[in-house]
């Protein structure tokens, strides 16, 4: 059994979107919270030409469905007038890391076995 056995079957759950969330938290690190999903980077990839919170709740929810994301409590935010609220976001737990920095180094040889979910060219 080779060390990576155990990836296969999560990159087969993930869709393109998902699995480039993933690469972009290694890849483009924030720099608080170092596991924070997507890393610095300012929005989800959804695809070309779309950006609703919809789309991007489903992006997080393939990643969840996955097992590669946990929440976690960044600690109180506040902004002028308004109440002191917690700041709970999503980051990649142990084997999400693992998936992401084989993501990263394999990149262009694995993203051909993600899901494609976009439906074009099924009959």
């Amino acid at each position: 059994m080779s060390s990576n056995d155990y990836i296969a079957p999560v990159l087969k759950k993930l869709t393109y979107n998902g699995a480039l969330a993933v690469r972009h938290t290694v890849e483009f690190p924030h720099p608080d919270i170092p596991r924070l999903l997507n890393g610095s980077c300012s929005r989800i990839h959804t695809g070309l030409g779309k950006w609703t919170t919809i789309a991007a709740i489903g992006v997080e929810n393939n990643i969840r469905a996955s097992g590669l994301i946990e929440e976690f409590d960044a600690g109180p935010i506040w902004r002028p007038g308004q109440w002191e609220r917690p700041w709970i976001v999503n980051v990649l737990n142990d084997l999400g890391m693992e998936v992401a920095h084989y993501l990263l180094a394999h990149w262009d040889e694995a993203h051909f076995d993600l899901r494609d979910l976009s439906g074009r060219g099924r009959r």
